[in-house]
């Protein structure tokens, strides 16, 4: 399972892992701001979004404590885990995840991997995207949101370390990285790393200065990046 915020590298990573072998399903292979697809479930990401709406959260509201899953809720998980029945190595990747463990964990023993990115790339993202959809997103926001996020993948650290990468670092580091932990999960460590292209990097710092309420969490991000 990879672990992140949106915007953080989590389609890139998940991409890089496929190449090495490892199996998604039936994933989306093409949007608008993933040129290579989010690599997302679509069942997945529908019965997330559908337990979030059912506590009054979001993606861009995360609830302030896990849901607790219903019965059909669970149900419907255990009818998407059937189609991956029977694979040896096999993922899965959205950022909701990181909110939805009592679910996931009840069902399955899910192995993390984590990716993070600078918060003012990452909000610029969801900014930028934000406009062409003519949706509402501050910085201030994006900033809350990034917060919320990676303070859950720490969280999960904290109870087992498992290797974070960091996304934005050159192509060649990242690709090392990359391949170090799929020796690690018993995929492919040779394989081709084509999946992340340095023109997909987009909104690129000129800066390093971090927001206030970003630093702790960052350096604690820092302190762990495998």
């Amino acid at each position: 399972m990879i672990l992140g915020m949106h915007r953080s590298g989590t389609s890139c990573l998940t991409g890089c892992f496929e190449e090495a072998g490892l199996h998604l399903g039936t994933v989306n292979e093409k949007a608008a701001f993933n040129k290579k697809g989010n690599k997302e479930n679509e069942d997945i990401r529908r019965l997330h979004d559908e337990i979030l709406s059912r506590v009054n959260a979001s993606w861009d509201n995360p609830p302030a404590q896990d849901p607790e899953w219903t019965r059909e809720e669970t149900n419907i998980l255990k009818e998407i885990l059937k189609s991956y029945e029977g694979i040896a190595l096999w993922g899965i990747k959205d950022p909701r995840a990181l909110f939805m463990m009592r679910g996931w964990q009840k069902l399955s023993r899910p192995v993390f991997v984590g990716t993070y990115r600078h918060p003012q790339e990452v909000a610029t993202s969801l900014v930028k995207r934000a406009e062409t959809w003519n949706q509402d997103m501050s910085y201030e926001k994006a900033y809350d949101i990034w917060c919320a996020y990676n303070r859950k993948v720490l969280e999960f650290y904290d109870k087992e370390p498992f290797p974070i990468l960091r996304y934005d670092v050159p192509v060649d580091l990242y690709n090392e990285k990359v391949a170090t932990v799929c020796a690690i999960l018993g995929l492919n460590s040779q394989a081709n790393m084509s999946f992340r292209e340095e023109t997909l990097h987009n909104h690129k710092l000129d800066t390093t200065e971090l927001p206030h309420k970003c630093h702790e969490i960052w350096e604690a991000l820092l302190s762990v990046t495998f």
